[in-house]
């Protein structure tokens, strides 16, 4: 019979692979295999982090797609970004055409929003600016002197938000790597934890059940960060995308029922009450990274204990039992896990990483009730 530790920990690890297949959407839908124009939004992604590891606010705004909205707000600032292939370009495609060539991005504050371009083409970007100012399209602007202000250079430049869709690529990698970090972090803090509660209720010393707790956060952070990366970098290849499976009727029963999974996986995963626009389309991708994600932690948990049988250290009913263990845990894990986020989802608006945390933390406690079943 596994330990309650290592029960509670294969518990959280689940709470991982579901964030795993939350968090790997994005590169999915973006991938050079499944667009090639989603570059933008990957660079929209890639910057935010960078911003927030300078240490601002940042977020990402533009996915209710709201027409001439901002795509994302930092510092207070909403800023909009373009990243075509030439500065021109970039600068261009913010002026409409049906509206006499103006400029079409307008803040709340009724002041033109700053564009985002890559670093490389902000000098052509700023001239196509300047052309334009002069010649009267920028609302309220007539200084040519504010394309300085109003072009702002990412940290990115053209080939590098490129790459950012393509698997196995220093900046996808990079990107993943940060993307997962934090999500990682706080399920180390919860499986610890868990842990630490377990030992010390178990008459384990003070100085033991810390190793025990330590031991048990480090194998689920690392764990679930490979996890995380290896899943991400996945859904950018062309097999995921060639991979079949059954799309989903938004006006169905599936639909429906996939479109309540997809708001409680987001919410668990930390990202809030999801918008029930686009969860079918979302949906059969989460599946299908979810299941690799599992099918990875299952493994993972499962060879050793085959490692333990191999070497004569458990008999094969144990093995078996710790196997059957091991399943039950999941599967505790998933219903308890998705209770949280439904309750979370409808009732509760809570910060990222205490979303993350409290449906880790049921995930924990529905593995560890679910191995009472073995006991019995």
């Amino acid at each position: 019979m596994i330990s309650k530790e290592r029960c509670a920990a294969a518990g959280c690890a689940e709470a991982g692979a579901l964030g795993a297949a939350k968090d790997a959407v994005v590169p999915a839908n973006y991938s050079i295999n499944n667009t090639k124009s989603g570059h933008g939004i990957m660079a929209e992604e890639a910057q935010t982090i960078i911003d927030r590891l300078h240490g601002k606010t940042a977020e990402v705004v533009g996915r209710d797609n709201a027409k001439n909205g901002a795509d994302r707000l930092v510092d207070g600032v909403y800023i909009q970004t373009k990243f075509y292939n030439s500065g021109k370009g970039c600068a261009a495609a913010c002026f409409d055409s049906e509206n006499g060539g103006m400029y079409k991005y307008i803040g709340p504050d009724g002041q033109p929003m700053p564009v985002e371009v890559p670093k490389d083409f902000r000098d052509a970007a700023v001239s196509e600016m300047r052309r334009r100012i002069a010649g009267g399209k920028v609302p309220g602007v007539s200084d040519e002197n504010r394309a300085d202000d109003l072009v702002r250079a990412s940290d990115l430049t053209y080939e590098q938000s490129v790459r950012l869709c393509t698997p196995l690529t220093r900046e996808s990698l990079l990107y993943d790597c940060a993307a997962g970090f934090a999500r990682c972090a706080v399920l180390f803090v919860v499986s610890a934890a868990a842990a630490l509660i377990i030992g010390l209720r178990g008459g384990k010393g003070k100085k033991q059940a810390f190793k025990n707790a330590a031991k048990s956060g480090g194998f689920v952070f690392a764990l679930s960060y490979i996890t995380h990366i290896i899943c991400s970098q996945f859904a950018r290849t062309a097999l995921f995308k060639a991979l079949p499976f059954p799309s989903v009727d938004k006006e169905s029963a599936l639909g429906q029922i996939a479109s309540k999974i997809d708001v409680c996986m987001q919410t668990g995963a930390g990202g809030g009450y999801s918008s029930l626009a686009g969860a079918t389309g979302r949906f059969p991708k989460m599946l299908k990274i979810y299941l690799l994600a599992s099918v990875i932690s299952f493994l993972v948990f499962g060879l050793t204990e085959l490692a333990r049988f191999i070497l004569r250290k458990i008999s094969g009913r144990e093995f078996g039992l710790r196997i059957s263990s091991i399943a039950l845990s999941k599967l505790g894990a998933l219903l308890f896990y998705f209770i949280a986020a439904a309750l979370l989802a409808y009732y509760a608006l809570l910060p990222y990483a205490l979303n993350i945390a409290l449906c880790a933390a049921a995930a924990t406690i529905g593995a560890l009730l679910a191995r009472r079943i073995i006991i019995k």
